[in-house]
């Protein structure tokens, strides 16, 4: 039975108008020639959006703040049945680089379950609200420390929105209320994905770090052997 499906199958895709096609260009030298032209002249002109790196749908959704004031951070956020959710087919054609300043000013900060962004019309203007009310809502001064050094190191750049984001209070379980990790700061690489994790506060409020999905190098000025840096 199987033997004759495979047999049917095959004089199908013998007599298919796309193999019928295909053996026209190959055996058509001008018209091979042309057609080899232009699909390198179309990957070239999209080169960036087909080479780069891009987060899986997964890694495109991500939640930070405390537990009464949290926001997110996606790649093409969309409002649905009462969340926030990706556009997954726009992903791969997000017009910046991926998890940085300049990637907050597209998308802004998304409120849960509303449909409510808090947009920001310039560098500064995030980093006033990054400062302000994300990282002092910590209560940590070494937290506040190091965010008013990356606002200065930010403004100071010469392509300030082209600096990956300090990622504050990441909520590595999203949305669950009683989460069990949070991670003072977290950086993306834009280019390559993997995320560096870091952490100031006593590790027995935040817990072990793993996922097979997810490449984590973390570090702890307490307790170190507790990341996992796989």
């Amino acid at each position: 039975m199987m033997s004759r499906l495979e047999r049917i199958d095959l004089q199908y895709r013998r007599n298919s108008g796309f193999n019928k096609l295909d053996q026209m260009i190959v055996n058509d030298k001008r018209m091979l020639e042309y057609t080899t032209l232009f699909l390198k002249r179309t990957y070239l002109r999209n080169y960036e959006v087909l080479s780069r790196v891009r987060p899986s749908v997964e890694e495109a959704e991500m939640w930070i703040g405390q537990e009464n004031a949290s926001y997110g951070i996606l790649v093409t956020p969309r409002f649905r049945n009462g969340n926030w959710e990706n556009d997954k087919s726009e992903i791969r054609h997000f017009p910046r680089e991926y998890w940085t300043v300049g990637h907050i000013l597209e998308t802004g900060l998304l409120i849960p379950h509303k449909e409510e962004i808090i947009s920001f019309k310039d560098c500064g203007e995030y980093l006033n609200f990054f400062c302000n009310v994300i990282v002092r809502n910590s209560g940590s001064k070494y937290e506040m420390e190091i965010a008013e050094m990356y606002r200065n190191f930010v403004l100071s750049s010469d392509e300030p929105e082209k600096v990956p984001l300090l990622i504050p209070e990441f909520r590595y379980g999203g949305l669950i209320k009683k989460h069990k990790y949070r991670l003072d700061f977290t950086i993306v690489n834009p280019y390559t994905m993997e995320k560096h994790g870091f952490e100031f506060s006593p590790w027995s409020s935040h817990g072990y770090l793993y996922s097979p999905k997810l490449r984590w190098n973390c570090t702890s000025n307490i307790y170190p052997q507790n990341f996992d840096g796989g």
